[in-house]
């Protein structure tokens, strides 16, 4: 599931850190993984997991009263995760070439391909864990 939505707080508040460990807590009981990208003005989101949960999951963001103008722009099964790894992966960057990817009339194959680099930039960034 792909959805974007327009924000009704600030850019990078508490409220994204708060909305981060909420879903962070029930992605991890419910086999649901993701990314969460939040851009000045909006969020974008790639869900995948049990369709059950999914729907449930669905149905709660839409009402949110964080957000508004929430559109679903993809939903289905998928045949792979793309992001097994992450209970919920989180972007906050502006960075120039992302901001010009994604725009609230931004496909869902769009979201998720700009969502699936940067999770893929994060892994390469991040420090290794094997011992020196």
């Amino acid at each position: 599931m792909i959805y974007n939505s327009r924000s009704l707080s600030k850019p990078f508040e508490d409220i994204d850190m708060e909305i981060l460990r909420t879903a962070v807590a029930f992605n991890a009981a419910h086999d649901v993984t993701g990314f969460l990208h939040r851009s000045a003005q909006h969020y974008y989101q790639y869900l995948e997991g049990p369709s059950h949960h999914i729907d449930a999951l669905l149905d709660r963001i839409a009402k949110d009263t964080r957000h508004t103008e929430f559109h679903l722009l993809q939903s289905g099964n998928t045949d792979q995760r793309r992001f097994g790894s992450w209970s919920m992966g989180y972007s906050r960057i502006a960075r120039a070439a992302q901001t010009a990817l994604l725009t609230p009339d931004s496909s869902g194959h769009e979201v998720s391909q700009v969502l699936h680099q940067e999770a893929l930039r994060q892994q390469a960034d991040a420090p290794s864990e094997d011992p020196a």
